[in-house]
């Protein structure tokens, strides 16, 4: 079982007075990942909303979220888990095939960047219901 990996980032941004920066494909889990460009896409998601509720059969993705806390659901060999995220900036690792969602549960717009290690042709989710 590959386990979802939840990285808090607050010690992998490059801040000053001007705000941040982060550096996805710079080595932050052990691992620099593969990642095909084509797949990175920024998401806004408001409050209460849900993405997600899919599975990635073939490919592992990396999610960046920040804006607003969030509630991250995702079931892997039939075990489910959550983390619940206060808003600050985190880093999802979610390897192929795991199902998983994120809900805005926060006051304001949620942010995620999102990104994947190779391309794949359309459909290239299958359908979960984790939230």
């Amino acid at each position: 079982m590959n386990n979802v990996q939840v990285i808090r980032l607050s010690q992998r941004l490059f801040a000053d007075e001007r705000g941040w920066a982060f550096f996805p494909f710079q080595d932050f889990t052990g691992q620099t990942p593969n990642c095909d460009l084509t797949s990175l896409h920024v998401v806004r998601t408001e409050p209460g909303h849900v993405r997600g509720n899919h599975r990635h059969p073939e490919t592992d993705e990396w999610l960046h979220l920040f804006g607003a806390r969030a509630l991250v659901c995702w079931e892997e060999d039939g075990c489910q888990g959550e983390a619940l995220l206060d808003g600050d900036d985190y880093l999802l690792h979610i390897p192929a095939g795991v199902a998983h969602a994120v809900k805005n549960i926060g006051d304001g717009p949620l942010f995620l960047v999102a990104f994947r290690d190779k391309a794949v042709a359309p459909p290239h989710t299958e359908p979960a219901a984790v939230i």
